[in-house]
């Protein structure tokens, strides 16, 4: 039988035991813990959970990783200022371009560096001709051969220089002193193949006058000094590139997605030098370009402001055929056009060719009178035809004639009177338009 200190021990265990009951809530002011109260208990086991729900939930919102910024291609869009958004796919060692970006940049390195090997081989061979050579030639198909040669020369300097130009503002942030020093030396390089074309063309010119009397302009000491000032002062292409010629229209699409940058560059230069010379190309793109320069005055009679207009054109282009024809290396290249159009959109004519154009085409002022005298009497002329071309081809000396890029001119001055219809038409132009005669009003419609 168990004693008493054996029912003691198993009191003391009892007490030792949890209990499985739950505790009391405890009691509050105005409560007491009687049985009747235990109905509360489930509200407060519902309070806890929620608690450790949220608990869980807070350790769990802990847990997740932060959000990062989204990789983006390392490529500036066309603006050259906005980067490209799509996701950075390829590249090496890591990508860091998306697929088309990359397309681009590896046909520009390509095309770049193949103008590169060809500029340096070019330069190292020797074969640039010197002023003693050059003086030297006796053939004039020898010099033509000579001046193509040097202008793939030049085209491969510009083909580089655009290249790596591209290279350093959209492809990169920032250019490193490799990309720097091969630029300065490429424009070094592009000054002297021109002042080369220079001197080819001035000698392409005097054997062609050897058996052409009739291409020898009768020039005096005033106009070959205008001709030296208006180089000494001109601003090359950035001058152009200051013009109407900045409001030409871009590519389409299709041109736009393409992966040549190098050629849409190009075919950008191109579009510019059409644009700007649009007004040339014939009598309604001349009076399009009229009407959107606002260069007829609003309320003028019709009749008179039609036939202004069309003198106005046939002038204009009378005195851009006598600037063609003047200058050596426009008229070599102007040789085997057939017309404005033609000549403004050969493969020949670069923006530097564009730039001596405009210095002398928006120089009326400076330039002997009697260029533009002459130009609108042969434009009178030109407009009371059926075939405006053949307009000014009997109204001088024969012998002193030339045709080019689609008209006659003539080698020295008129020295016919001035019609009267042609100081009619001046002056009325002169009275509408104020000061904007001549061709001021052309350039300042151009220019702006």
């Amino acid at each position: 039988m168990p004693g008493p200190s054996n029912k003691k021990k198993r009191t003391s265990k009892a007490k030792q035991q949890p209990s499985s009951q739950p505790p009391a809530p405890p009691t509050t002011l105005g409560q007491s813990s009687a049985p009747s109260q235990q109905p509360n208990a489930p509200s407060t086991a519902s309070t806890q959970a929620v608690a450790s729900s949220s608990l869980k939930n807070i350790k769990s919102s802990s847990n997740k990783p932060k959000a990062t910024t989204q990789a983006q291609c390392s490529t500036l869009e066309e603006d050259e200022m906005s980067r490209c958004t799509l996701p950075p796919t390829d590249g090496y060692p890591r990508p860091n371009r998306c697929k088309q970006h990359h397309t681009q940049y590896r046909l520009l390195c390509k095309k770049y560096k193949d103008a590169q090997r060809k500029v340096d081989q070019i330069e190292n061979s020797g074969d640039l001709p010197d002023d003693a050579k050059i003086n030297g030639y006796t053939d004039f198909t020898v010099v033509l051969a000579k001046l193509k040669w040097v202008s793939k020369y030049v085209e491969a300097i510009r083909v580089e220089r655009t290249g790596r130009d591209l290279h350093s503002k959209r492809f990169f942030p920032k250019a490193d002193d490799g990309h720097k020093i091969r630029i300065k030396i490429l424009a070094k390089g592009m000054e002297k193949a021109n002042k080369i074309r220079e001197k080819l063309n001035k000698r392409a010119m005097e054997l062609y006058i050897s058996d052409h009397p009739e291409a020898e302009w009768a020039t005096t000491p005033a106009d070959e000094e205008i001709l030296r000032k208006s180089k000494e002062e001109s601003k090359g292409p950035s001058s152009f590139f200051g013009s109407r010629a900045q409001q030409s229209p871009s590519a389409d699409d299709q041109a736009q997605n393409s992966d040549d940058l190098i050629e849409l560059q190009i075919q950008a230069q191109k579009r510019k030098i059409l644009y700007t010379f649009e007004f040339l190309l014939d009598l309604d793109s001349f009076r399009e370009f009229s009407k959107a320069s606002e260069m007829v005055p609003k309320g003028a009679d019709p009749v008179m402001a039609k036939h202004a207009e069309d003198l106005r054109y046939y002038a204009l282009c009378q005195y851009a055929r006598r600037i063609i024809f003047y200058e050596p290396t426009l008229f070599i290249k102007s040789m085997d056009k057939v017309s404005f159009r033609d000549f403004f959109l050969s493969d020949d004519l670069d923006i530097e060719d564009c730039s001596s154009f405009m210095e002398l085409f928006l120089r009326p002022d400076e330039l002997p009178l009697p260029w533009f005298k002459d130009s609108t009497y042969e434009g009178l002329h030109m407009m009371q035809q059926s075939e405006p071309k053949y307009g000014a081809a009997n109204i001088g000396d024969t012998a002193s004639r030339i045709f080019i890029l689609g008209g006659w001119i003539y080698n020295h001055a008129h020295r016919n009177s001035t019609p009267d219809k042609v100081c009619i038409y001046s002056e009325w132009w002169g009275h509408k338009q104020g000061p904007r005669i001549a061709t001021s009003g052309f350039a300042t419609a151009t220019m702006t």
